[in-house]
């Protein structure tokens, strides 16, 4: 069975649920084509779903780890799926970081289509750093100042202690 535009568009789709997703809920083609996108994400990259359609994925994706696009095509033609995190540019430069997992369909298809999921883990991630950069912030003032602090888990009744505590 060879899909269509239209059935493409269906086939992600399901009932109506990708229009409004906020996570990119997309098919492409073992070429790195789009075939099919849903509209938010479009929106988030600074683009409408017809221009994004027409730019190959590889330019989306964040000039320095474009040289492995190749290899995440193979593993997904070979392995028959491909997780993990994609750093993608905005149409104004901004770099996203997308955490995806994508799978191949053979069955039922003229040729071979990836399904593909990805969820905006940007402000996650950042985030996490900030969180890092505090804790370490508040490590050395401990050190610095000889001051140590303690935490009590009511749940599993104990008692974590900086090193600056003792």
């Amino acid at each position: 069975m060879e899909l269509h535009p239209g059935q493409v568009k269906r086939h992600v789709a399901g009932h109506g649920a990708a229009e409004h997703s906020h996570d990119l809920l997309c098919i492409h083609d073992l070429q790195g084509r789009l075939l099919s996108v849903n509209p938010s994400p479009a929106r988030v990259l600074g683009y409408s779903v017809e221009e994004l359609l027409q730019i190959p994925m590889r330019e989306i994706i964040a000039p320095e780890f474009r040289p492995y696009f190749d290899a995440y095509l193979a593993q997904v033609a070979r392995q028959g799926e491909a997780s993990g995190l994609m750093a993608v540019m905005t149409r104004t430069g901004e770099r996203r970081v997308w955490e995806f997992h994508n799978t191949l369909r053979t069955e039922g298809v003229a040729t071979p289509i990836v399904r593909g999921l990805a969820h905006d883990v940007t402000e996650k991630r950042q985030a996490e750093r900030e969180l890092r950069q505090r804790e370490d912030d508040l490590n050395r003032a401990q050190n610095v100042g000889h001051i140590g602090s303690w935490n009590y888990n009511v749940q599993k009744y104990s008692v974590r202690c900086s090193d600056e505590t003792y």
